[in-house]
């Protein structure tokens, strides 16, 4: 997340423009405050793309996982940035490592469960949340947009 604020601010500076400038300076203030508010309570967390087609978990050395460990989550998941993981006729790697790690809940960030989602057998105490993927995707101030939603859905 310091590497994001780093590259608003340069972004900002390279343009010239104080109110851009303005925003990448409160952003890291913004967020921090924003995921601390949501206070992921220690749960685990483990951070995919999507059930279906092609996905992958985003790993612990993510800048979503950090983005959720200041939340109060403890991301789970390998360590690299990006893990692929194939679902084949024979074979459901996501199913086999949301098994293998049995978070408390699970991030998708897709708008909606796809039938893939709805038709795994999750551990029982596992929770799939879906997200919406641009608010949390980029790299961006549109994160503060999707912390908000989080926060909102996890107090219904």
């Amino acid at each position: 997340m310091q590497q994001i604020e780093h590259n608003l601010l340069e972004i900002a500076q390279q343009l010239n423009n104080p109110t851009a400038l303005k925003k990448a300076q409160d952003f890291a203030q913004q967020w921090r405050q924003a995921a601390k508010s949501i206070d992921g309570k220690g749960r685990k967390l483990l951070l995919v793309s999507s059930c279906s087609g092609l996905p992958y978990s985003f790993g612990l050395d993510s800048w979503l996982a950090d983005l959720f460990n200041h939340a109060g989550f403890e991301v789970v998941g390998h360590q690299q940035r990006i893990t692929h993981l194939p679902i084949t006729d024979n074979e459901n790697q996501l199913q086999t490592l949301i098994n293998q790690l049995q978070p408390d809940l699970v991030f998708i960030f897709e708008r909606k469960l796809t039938p893939v989602c709805q038709i795994m057998s999750l551990p029982q105490n596992t929770r799939i949340i879906t997200l919406d993927g641009s608010h949390f995707l980029q790299p961006a101030p549109i994160m503060l947009e999707g912390l908000s939603a989080l926060k909102q859905h996890l107090n219904n």
